[in-house]
């Protein structure tokens, strides 16, 4: 991801994970119009809610913002655009 910073241990950063995210919403909401994929509904919707809790832990209530990564105190201004993929409301 362009946002993401190089680092020298592995570390999930949350914007990719928003954009795991984002990518099942559109598998489940895809899912209802195809016969193919219905089987698999269940599957896209927990995987999208499991994505959606996953990165609302990240959420820093002393910066009143996301962090980069666990266990990092670097607030990430890419996660502004949350709002823009219907993750949370304004």
């Amino acid at each position: 991801m362009i946002w993401e910073v190089p680092r020298a241990a592995a570390t999930l950063q949350r914007h990719s994970k928003a954009m795991a995210w984002v990518a099942s919403t559109r598998l489940y909401a895809g899912g209802t119009r195809t016969a193919s994929f219905k089987e698999r509904m269940n599957h896209w919707r927990q995987l999208r809610d499991d994505i959606h809790a996953e990165v609302c832990k990240g959420f820093d209530s002393e910066l009143n913002s996301f962090t980069q990564y666990y266990g990092s105190n670097c607030s990430m201004r890419s996660l502004l655009m949350l709002v823009t993929v219907v993750f949370l409301p304004p």
